[in-house]
């Protein structure tokens, strides 16, 4: 369904269980987990400030108080910056797949390990704001089969999307650092990381747990899992949520 957040904004959200849990005594609110999925949208309002305010404005629609906000690879940054603009909205705060800035030379080599030196040229080529469409053609082709074992099934269409705005797509991930944002976190947090991810590597899941205030971050590894964890580990991530969420 589509959410009016402000006159003329609609953001399209899928809602799914039910927000009460029945007992003899009474109806109990249930908390509320917010999905962020990765990948940016409409590119005439790409600002995080726009994003974070978005996710406050949704729950306010929606009736959310204190949700529970889980951002996936690009979905990460928004709730990376969510959380620092509105530090008391969240209740708790799970960053999966992603990273406070670009780890160039680890995301370099992770590519090279599982794709060979073609992989590892194609994905600088891109990030390095040097590629060609031809390239970004080759990139999809060549490294996105590379993020996880466990094929996503979006991929192709994502994939001719991604092509389309990829002059804008590519800055994002090389000039984002938010590591003045991550230590302004307060609520607990869970970091989740696969050690074959190429595109967000374990070594940035590491980083953030060090910038979080102390005893704020948890960080759980994920072996044999690449981007997105839910997809290589689904059984293991859904026990890390359920124990963090608990």
């Amino acid at each position: 369904m589509r959410v009016e957040i402000e006159p003329g904004i609609r953001l399209f959200v899928d809602v799914v269980g039910g927000g009460l849990t029945p007992t003899d005594e009474a109806m109990l609110d249930k908390p509320t987990l917010l999905l962020l999925p990765g990948g940016p949208d409409d590119p005439t309002g790409w600002t995080f400030d726009v994003w974070a305010d978005d996710v406050v404005r949704v729950c306010d629609a929606l009736g959310i108080e204190s949700p529970v906000v889980l951002g996936n690879s690009f979905g990460g940054f928004v709730a990376m910056h969510y959380a620092a603009r509105h530090p008391d909205h969240p209740s708790k705060l799970v960053l999966a797949s992603t990273q406070a800035r670009r780890h160039r030379e680890n995301t370099a080599a992770r590519f090279e390990a599982l794709g060979g030196p073609e992989a590892r040229d194609c994905y600088l080529r891109i990030f390095d704001g040097h590629g060609t469409p031809e390239d970004g053609a080759e990139y999809f082709e060549r490294c996105m089969p590379l993020y996880s074992r466990t094929p996503n099934p979006f991929a192709p269409t994502r994939s001719i999307l991604n092509l389309a705005m990829m002059d804008d797509s590519t800055r994002w991930f090389a000039d984002f650092d938010a590591r003045d944002r991550v230590s302004r976190i307060r609520v607990p947090t869970l970091v989740l990381a696969g050690e074959d991810d190429p595109m967000t590597p374990v070594e940035a899941a590491e980083e953030i747990v060090t910038l979080l205030p102390p005893g704020v971050g948890r960080l759980v590894r994920f072996p044999d899992c690449g981007h997105g964890t839910y997809r290589d580990q689904p059984e293991a991530t859904e026990r890390a949520l359920r124990d963090f969420l608990a």
